[in-house]
This record gives structure tokens, C-alpha cells and sequence, in this order.
């Protein structure tokens, strides 16, 4: 028995004053393969008439507890809009705990979801999401040779604010993949998110599918306006996570008008599953893609960034990319002091892709401040020994300007970087936010 709870609201974009809340009682039945029919939608589900606009003002969290509830119902299909909330677990790797069939405005929140599978299926919807205060588990595969699904996966989205969760153990946790959006009122928002061990690891070898905490993707549509990453809290730990890039812009990004922002986020540890693998590649956050046109209009701030297995951060293709009064510090090493061969540089900006002919342009990294243990390099700024603060064969345009050494002259270390952490939960206070659930 499932019980869904619906309430209206006086605005046209689910916001304003709240009108009764519905309880409505149902059942799913699953067939004897394990595959759950749709689920039916009680008629009592309102249907929002516009598209919700994100707001613009901080959400807190409501303090929920992000342990596992001790039952869950199976799978449901969401065929309608309206607001849903549950604890819904999937036992398959290719399954899903709720996927959402329906262009209309979802709102999923208070809710739990669990599986070795895609948690929140949405691809190919056209989706327009709203997924608040809820928890995310994942589990092992159930089978050789894959690795979990994503948390949500949004191929194909109109709209998508992602607010105030928890991810624990999921592989990828946030797709957006093919925006196609009116590029006004439709955007994207992810914010206040806590993500523990992004975990893409095979279950029977160190094979993994590596993926991203946030992966922007392929807006052949155009970019939305009013794009937003920030406050979000991303903690991966060496031989516990298997992930890439944390944050990926791929043939994506904002306007002229308005740009895209990834602010005030703490990403700490992106790692393979051979933590000592010389050809590990992830990043913090990297602009990416042979589209130097779609990628563009993208500007970071304000972000700490921690012991990345390769680099920091830095852009690879596109244009407009303006980095500044980040911090990324690094000692390049595990906790026992072995260095990370991979460990290569905190900022770069070099053209990857030689196949777009619309050249990089105007990208600035700047008034960052940068510290980043790499063995057998030497830093740019002071000459420190085993240190590569910016990566000089890839300044491009000259594009690292007035960034500061962190700490010259002395050995980055374990404490450096928790004293970011540190610095992270104080600023997320001064601001009266909350983290999570």
C-alpha cells in the first residue's frame, strides 16, 4: 500500500499560500518478472496550469534524517504532476525506484530512494523536476561488470531545481543532458546538496563507468538563463568513491545575458578506483566539449576545492569562462604521505579540441588562490619544489592573472586541507543556510 500526499497551491508556479493537503491510498502490483506496472495516478493529483519559475531564495533544509527507513515500497512510474513523497527502492541494476513519465511540473520531496539502479528515471521526458529534502542511497550492483546508476537522470529536461538532498553511495548523482527549456523561466538549480563516496566501482573489480557529481550536457536547444551550482557539499574518500570531473560543463552553458554560475561549493576528493593509477584523470570542475559556442558564459566562484586526484580546476574548450576568488589546495598525497602520481596542477586552460572552428576565447582565471602538491613539478608563482600551481604550458591567452600561492615556501598537508572544510561550514553559517535534508 502506498500513500501519496498532494497539496495546492495559490500561485501559478507552486508557490504562495497552501490550500488543503489530499491523502490518497493506492497499490502497485508487480509482475513476476520483477518489473513494476505503471503505477495508477489518483484522479485527485492537481495538475499545475505553468511552468514552476525556481526561486531565487535560499531553501532550508527541514533537519530529516538521511538514515535509511527500515521498509520501502516498490517502484512507482509518476504519470501526472503533482507532489509526491514516499520511500520507493529498486533491487535491479536496471531498474528504477520512481521514474517520472510526464512533462508536467513533479515535485518529489520528504523522501527516501534506494536501489542499485537509476533512482529517479526521467529520461526522455522532457521533465520539469523539483527534488527537495530527500535522501539518495545506492547499493551494489547485482550483477558483474556495471557499475550503479545514476541518482537522477534527467536526458532530456525542461526544468530542474535539486535542493536540499542527501547522496550517499549512488554512481553518477545529477545528469542533465539535453536542456529544452523556453530559456527563460526553465533552468537549472542545483543547491544545498550533500554527496557522500560517488561510487561507480564494479562490484567484482576495479572496472568502473566514471561519472560526475553535476554533468551539464549537450544544449543543442540553447542555454538556459539564470543556470545555478552552488552551496553544495561533495566529500568523496580514496578507496571508498569512484568518480570524474565533479562538476562537467560539456556543450553546455549560460547566456551573454546571463551566465551560468558555480559558486560556493565545497568538492572535496575525485578519485579512480586505483587510487594510485598514473593516468587518473578527475577534476573539480572542468569546461569541457568541441563546442566553444554552447560552452560558454560560465563562471565560477567562491568554490573550495580539496585533493582532487588530478587537477582543480580549469577550462578545456569554450569561451566567456571567468574563475575567480576560488580556493584549490591540494597536498597531492594520501594520508600515510604516498604521493598520487596523477596529481597535476590546480588551474589550466588549454584548447583540448581541435575540431570546432570558432577558437577559444576570453577565458580568465583570477584572484584565486592556489595550492597544489604534485610531485617533480615546480609552482609557477614562487618556484616551490613539487608544486604546480597553475599549469604554465596551458595559460592560455595569458588567462592566469593575480592568483596567490597558498602557503610558499612550506609542505601542503592533511590539516591544510580539513582547515578548508572548515572555512566552508563557516562561511555556509555566516550565510544562514542549511546542508542536506
Amino acid at each position: 500500500s502506498h500513500t501519496l500526499k498532494v497539496t495546492a497551491y495559490s500561485g501559478s508556479d507552486l508557490s504562495g499560500t497552501a490550500g488543503p493537503t489530499y491523502t490518497v491510498h493506492f497499490n502497485v502490483t508487480v509482475l513476476s518478472s520483477g518489473t513494476p506496472t505503471p503505477t495508477p495516478v489518483p484522479t485527485a493529483t492537481p495538475i499545475a496550469t505553468a511552468t514552476p519559475a525556481p526561486t531565487s531564495t535560499p531553501v532550508s533544509g527541514g533537519g530529516a534524517s538521511t538514515a535509511e527507513p527500515s521498509s520501502y515500497s516498490t517502484p512507482i512510474v509518476i504519470s501526472r504532476g503533482g507532489t509526491y513523497s514516499g520511500n520507493w527502492r529498486s533491487t535491479s541494476v536496471d531498474g528504477y525506484a520512481v521514474k517520472v513519465a510526464t512533462s508536467e511540473p513533479v515535485i518529489i520531496e520528504n523522501s527516501h530512494l534506494a536501489g542499485p539502479g537509476t533512482l529517479i528515471d526521467a529520461v526522455g521526458a522532457s521533465s520539469n523536476i523539483t527534488v527537495r529534502n530527500s535522501s539518495f542511497h545506492g547499493y551494489t550492483p547485482n550483477v558483474d561488470n556495471r557499475s550503479r546508476g545514476r541518482a537522477i537522470d534527467m536526458t532530456t529536461f525542461k526544468n530542474a531545481v535539486i535542493e536540499n538532498n542527501f547522496f550517499e553511495n549512488t554512481g553518477e548523482v545529477i545528469e542533465l543532458n539535453s536542456y529544452v527549456g523556453n530559456q527563460t523561466t526553465e533552468t537549472v538549480k542545483v543547491r544545498y546538496n550533500r554527496v557522500k563516496n560517488i561510487n561507480m566501482k564494479y562490484r567484482n573489480s576495479n572496472g568502473a563507468v566514471y561519472g560526475n557529481f553535476v554533468s551539464v550536457g549537450a544544449f543543442m536547444q540553447g542555454n538556459p538563463v539564470n543556470g545555478e551550482i552552488g552551496w553544495n557539499e561533495v566529500i568523496n574518500e580514496p578507496g571508498k568513491s569512484v568518480s570524474e570531473d565533479l562538476i562537467n560543463f560539456s556543450f553546455a552553458g549560460g547566456k551573454s545575458s546571463s551566465w551560468f554560475t558555480i559558486h560556493d561549493n565545497y568538492l572535496k576528493g575525485s578519485y579512480h578506483g586505483d587510487v594510485f593509477d598514473p593516468a587518473g584523470s578527475a577534476g573539480g570542475i572542468q569546461i569541457d566539449g568541441e563546442d566553444n559556442t554552447r560552452c560558454a558564459y560560465i563562471e565560477a566562484y567562491g568554490n573550495s576545492i580539496a585533493q582532487i586526484m588530478n587537477g582543480g580546476m580549469g577550462a578545456a574548450a569554450g569561451r566567456h569562462i571567468y574563475m575567480h576568488d576560488n580556493r584549490v589546495i591540494s597536498s597531492g598525497k594520501d594520508a600515510s604521505g604516498r604521493w598520487f602520481p596523477a596529481s597535476y596542477a590546480a588551474a589550466w586552460g588549454f584548447a583540448a579540441y581541435k575540431t570546432d572552428p570558432n577558437p577559444m576565447t576570453d577565458i580568465r582565471i583570477e584572484n584565486n588562490v592556489f595550492g597544489w602538491g604534485a610531485q617533480g613539478y615546480q609552482s609557477q608563482i614562487s618556484g616551490d619544489a613539487d608544486r604546480q600551481d597553475y599549469d604554465a604550458t596551458g595559460n592560455m591567452f595569458g588567462s592566469m592573472k593575480n592568483n596567490t600561492e597558498y602557503k610558499p615556501g612550506s609542505t601542503i598537508t592533511e590539516a591544510d586541507q580539513d582547515n578548508e572544510y572548515q572555512l566552508f561550514r563557516q562561511k555556509v553559517q555566516a550565510a544562514g543556510l542549511h546542508i542536506g535534508p
